[in-house]
């Protein structure tokens, strides 16, 4: 995948060098097979006219190193993302065969809420069996 979008920068900046590098007048007049030279110079312009916004658009989001560092940081991003989404997939894989072979497993974790609940509770419960004890003596 790194290879595909190596590729495509390179293709866009070849595209953005070789369009701010040739004007529409410049191209042949016989290139495109026209008849006449009026047909060709027509066909060229229409070419040039349709491709033009799209190489402007191109080359303001590939402006230089800035615009190659965005792609790879839009691509690390992507690929992170589908690790995560992996480590998350084989975190839920391992816990459930974890249940069923009544190994502790991360659903068992108690969260600081939980833990500050239970440890609240166990205090209760033993001040009342101390107060027990006095009141049966």
């Amino acid at each position: 995948m790194k290879r595909i979008v190596i590729s495509l920068i390179l293709l866009i900046s070849i595209l953005t060098m070789a369009h701010a590098a040739v004007d529409a007048e410049e191209i042949p007049p016989g290139l495109f097979g026209g008849d006449s030279a009026e047909e060709s110079d027509l066909l060229s312009q229409y070419i040039v006219n349709t491709i033009q916004p799209l190489l402007k658009r191109v080359s303001v989001l590939v402006g230089g190193i800035f615009g190659l560092y965005m792609i790879l940081i839009l691509a690390r991003i992507h690929y992170e993302r589908k690790k995560v989404k992996l480590l998350k997939d084989i975190r839920y894989d391992l816990d459930h065969l974890n249940m069923h072979y009544k190994v502790p497993h991360s659903r068992e974790r108690n969260g600081f809420f939980k833990k500050l609940w239970c440890k609240a509770w166990k205090k209760n419960s033993l001040k009342g069996s101390k107060e027990n004890k006095k009141l049966k003596k």
